[in-house]
C-alpha cells in the first residue's frame, strides 16, 4: 500500500503537492488561496483533483493520506 500511495503522489502536479502540504499544515481553503496568491475556487478545483487522484473524499482523509505517506517516504514527499 505505501508504494501505491507513492505512485499516486507522482501523479500530483507541483501545485497540487503545494496545496496538499498547506492543507496538511492546517490551513483553510481561504488561507491557502491567500498564501499562494490564487483564487478560492482555484484551491477548490485543485483539491478536487487531489481527492480524485488519491482516492480520498475529504480534507481529513487527504491530511491523513499525506501524513501516512510522509511517514513512509519522507525524503521523496514533495519532490
Amino acid at each position: 500500500m505505501p508504494h501505491q500511495k507513492s505512485n499516486m503522489l507522482q501523479r500530483l502536479t507541483d501545485r497540487e503537492k503545494e496545496i496538499l502540504l498547506c492543507l496538511a499544515q492546517g490551513n483553510s481553503y481561504k488561507d491557502i488561496a491567500k498564501k499562494l496568491g490564487i483564487k478560492f475556487n482555484t484551491v477548490k478545483n485543485h483539491l478536487k483533483h487531489i481527492y480524485r487522484k488519491t482516492g480520498v473524499s475529504s480534507m481529513i482523509q487527504a491530511t491523513a493520506w499525506y501524513y501516512t505517506l510522509l511517514n513512509n517516504h519522507p525524503k521523496n514527499l514533495l519532490k
